[in-house]
């Protein structure tokens, strides 16, 4: 995809497209048989590449997978259709950097102040069916119903005392995706490169979640 173009979707979809500006996706080969992707190589410059927690950040103990309710790692569609059902919005994208029946959507929900992204990654098998997993949950608000925290029980409004009580205090000071912002952000790695980036407001609450599986 070119980079005009993709400027061109950033400015349309900006959280969708937050992370996608530090990263591109490898094509996936016709020997896929699931619907992983693997987000690499920076879009900033040529020479660049995906950003990784240095090691002594890195939190040993279980990783973080649930955002929402919905594990980030293996979940598909329509299990998060059936916990939130139909979405509000839906983008859909397919281009060249896709192999023939490949592509993206985001999907959008309005769940009191709240919204919950989720943005899929899916290929069709030989019968033509279409596969499609989740990459990457976002929830965004000044608030939300409990249902969009983590799997600690961490969620919109939430101070920044309470998310270091839950997850620690090993974490990257700013957004290892860019999906939020540098200053406001915090962003927790585990040790199968998992990342779980907090956005804080002036008030040091909590203003966006965002769960991510490995960038490798």
């Amino acid at each position: 995809m070119s980079e005009s173009l993709l400027r061109t979707r950033a400015a349309a979809y900006p959280e969708r497209y937050a992370y996608r500006w530090r990263m591109r996706i490898r094509s996936l080969t016709t020997a896929i048989t699931v619907a992983v992707v693997v987000l690499v190589n920076s879009l900033a410059g040529p020479a660049a590449r995906a950003d990784h927690c240095p090691d002594e950040l890195i939190i040993p103990g279980p990783p973080e997978h649930r955002l929402a309710g919905i594990d980030a790692t293996k979940d598909r569609i329509e299990r998060v259709v059936k916990l939130f059902g139909k979405s509000e919005e839906v983008h859909e994208f397919e281009d060249s950097s896709y192999p023939p029946g490949g592509g993206e959507v985001e999907y959008t929900w309005s769940l009191g102040d709240a919204k919950l992204k989720v943005l899929t990654i899916y290929h069709r098998d030989p019968d033509g069916k279409k596969i499609e997993a989740v990459q990457a949950v976002m929830v965004k608000g000044l608030s939300g119903p409990g249902r969009l925290q983590t799997g600690r029980r961490i969620g919109l409004g939430a101070t920044r005392d309470r998310v270091v009580l839950a997850y620690g205090s090993t974490y990257l000071k700013g957004s290892l995706t860019g999906a939020g912002s540098d200053a406001a952000t915090i962003t927790f790695c585990f040790a199968d490169e998992t990342g779980l980036e907090f956005t804080f407001d002036d008030t040091d609450r909590v203003v966006q979640l965002y769960l991510a599986p490995s960038s490798e």
